[in-house]
């Protein structure tokens, strides 16, 4: 049987949307999950796609300027990609080749188990990346600090803001900060 795409408007529930696919399809009984994971990757998709509003830090990267020095750490480790792909829980190497020539950015939880096996943080075993993301958060928080500074507020909000604008002085100049709101505080 061959379904054709869906196009439904992203407002409608997602329990019309099932229940409407479950009425208007004659289907066997085993074919229900297929449709179901259909729609509920249609519903998803859209709902990501309409609160994406800006993009996000990996949208602006150019994947060839990044450097990963994963192939480096597995070479000199003495694994290979399928034994550090067993590691990681792939089934095969096909995801750590990815990852070593960054055709893709690998997942939080692979990142930090790329750290656990070669006991290097995730900033050195992806430079590039590291380098790329640190400019484009310190050029966001430019714009909230100049953002901070032009707002008028008065009580609460003006501590907040005051309380924003002090950490982000402390960030800028640790040397000098005798702040309690570091991590030594904790």
């Amino acid at each position: 049987m061959l379904l054709h795409p869906i196009h439904l408007p992203p407002e409608l529930p997602l329990r019309f949307v099932v229940e409407s696919a479950l009425n208007n399809f004659q289907v066997r009984k085993p074919c229900i999950p297929r449709i179901l994971l259909h729609l509920l990757r249609w519903s998803r998709l859209a709902k990501l796609i309409a609160k994406v509003d800006k993009p996000l830090i990996f949208d602006n990267m150019n994947h060839s300027n990044l450097a990963s020095y994963l192939r480096s750490h597995r070479k000199r480790s003495g694994l290979s990609q399928r034994e550090v792909g067993q590691l990681l829980g792939y089934p095969d190497q096909g995801s750590v080749s990815r990852h070593e020539r960054l055709c893709c950015v690998p997942p939080l939880m692979t990142a930090l188990g790329y750290q656990a096996i070669f006991h290097q943080p995730i900033s050195e075993l992806f430079p590039g990346a590291y380098e790329s993301t640190r400019r484009v958060i310190e050029e966001r928080l430019e714009k909230l600090k100049d953002d901070l500074h032009q707002r008028n507020a008065k009580g609460r909000t003006a501590a907040m803001i005051a309380r924003k604008l002090e950490w982000m002085w402390e960030r800028e100049n640790p040397e000098q900060s005798d702040s309690t709101h570091g991590p030594e505080a904790v």
